[in-house]
């Protein structure tokens, strides 16, 4: 990697902007226009290392070797051959690494979940990702041995971002059967067949592809060992919406939570149920009419998955209290703060946190919101020395500032 890409790669990664830095050097907009939700996007970078700070096969070692995760946290998988967990799984549900090391070697695929909730670099860029995108993020990582196919053509129920670490992979897309297919909707062999190519291309190692939910798609690994990461990004849609809608209502109105009536199924045709069925949608729209849908709901949903992927709040905790007036510190760009006053107080809001402060305490928060890095004495003098270290001390123990090294 030259000086050149290493300062663009880290300047990326300081912002903790996942979705800039993953994507480079396409933009959000030309992304969003073109390709999300509507066909695979290729991104060739010609850096072989763009990627290799989020992980390490010493990594997965060591995952594999001290047992850090179980079955099915760790699996194999190899094509069209059957391997079943009792080959490489102790009683327990322990993998044996050197049954499962075996297994590699004979052509099967390792499969590491969500390694983003062990790996800090991988928790970083989930919530880096789902803050963006605003949904759950998830990661499988797949380690592959040479000239060798995980898994049999297919679709995911939700999109996901191929990042390739080390190696290449040959990737094979089929045509798309079911657009955008929800979660239940799972590809099943006996019922599609994958059809002819529609595309198919190289993706070496530093390279990255989105492939949208309903794409059928394979990959086979080349003459070296493949690493890649699968980001999950495990969206909420409309229908996700509608229900939580339907429950909110039905928690408000009795005549929502009535049971079909006795002996329903030979009424199917009774124009009385039909009516009935109608005027309860009614009553449906009355309700979502004097209300806002209930986007609170997966909100908070999304608070505390971030808060599940947060990392580094014990290094804060002590670090906190290491800090002095000429400390530089700075509000972290995704803990999404947001600043209120009120009287003689102030409120700082991220996630589901809340904290009320003294006034005084505002011109200081402003600052560290707006100007970026700054020493904790140069605060506003709307506190005295003493309360700006009170002030940074708390909100670096909460992680929403961070100490500039």
């Amino acid at each position: 990697m030259t000086r050149t890409e290493r300062n663009t790669s880290s300047a990326l990664a300081e912002e903790l902007d996942a979705y800039r830095w993953v994507i480079d050097p396409m933009t959000p907009d030309e992304f969003q226009s073109k390709f999300y939700e509507k066909t695979v996007c290729l991104i060739r970078r010609g850096n072989p290392s763009y990627f290799s700070e989020l992980l390490s096969i010493d990594q997965l070692d060591r995952v594999l070797t001290t047992g850090l995760a179980k079955y099915p946290e760790i699996s194999l998988v190899q094509n069209e051959k059957n391997i079943r967990s009792q080959e490489y799984v102790d009683p327990d549900d322990r993998v044996d690494p050197i049954r499962a090391t075996r297994l590699f070697r004979q052509g099967a695929t390792i499969i590491f979940t969500h390694l983003h909730q062990r790996l800090p670099s991988l928790g970083r860029l989930c919530e880096g990702l789902g803050r963006r995108f605003a949904s759950r993020m998830q990661t499988n990582i797949y380690l592959t041995p040479p000239s060798a196919q995980g898994f049999a053509p297919h679709w995911d129920t939700h999109d996901v971002f191929i990042l390739q670490v080390a190696g290449t992979k040959r990737w094979s897309i089929y045509d798309t059967q079911v657009p955008l297919p929800l979660r239940g909707q799972h590809f099943d062999r006996t019922l599609h067949e994958p059809g002819p190519v529609s595309m198919e291309f190289d993706l070496g190692p530093g390279d990255v592809c989105y492939i949208p939910r309903g794409a059928i798609h394979s990959a086979v690994s080349s003459t070296d060992t493949s690493l890649h990461i699968t980001t999950g990004l495990i969206a909420y849609t409309w229908t996700d919406l509608l229900l939580q809608a339907v429950v909110a209502a039905g928690m408000n109105d009795v005549s929502l939570r009535e049971n079909l009536p006795v002996g329903w199924p030979a009424l199917v045709e009774d124009p009385q149920l039909a009516r009935a069925f109608t005027a309860r949608v009614e009553r449906l729209v009355e309700h979502l009419n004097r209300a806002a849908p209930p986007f609170s709901v997966l909100v908070d949903s999304l608070s505390e998955e971030y808060g599940s992927l947060s990392a580094g709040l014990l290094k804060r905790a002590i670090l906190a209290s290491e800090l002095t007036l000429a400390s530089v510190v700075r509000m972290r760009p995704d803990a999404e703060s947001e600043l209120s006053a009120n009287g003689e107080q102030c409120t700082i809001r991220s996630g589901q946190k809340e904290f009320e402060m003294p006034a005084a305490a505002l011109p200081a928060l402003k600052v560290l919101e707006g100007q970026g890095a700054i020493a904790i004495g140069a605060l506003p003098d709307s506190l005295d020395d003493e309360s700006k270290l009170v002030l940074v001390r708390r909100l670096m123990a909460e992680g929403i500032v961070d100490d500039v090294e």
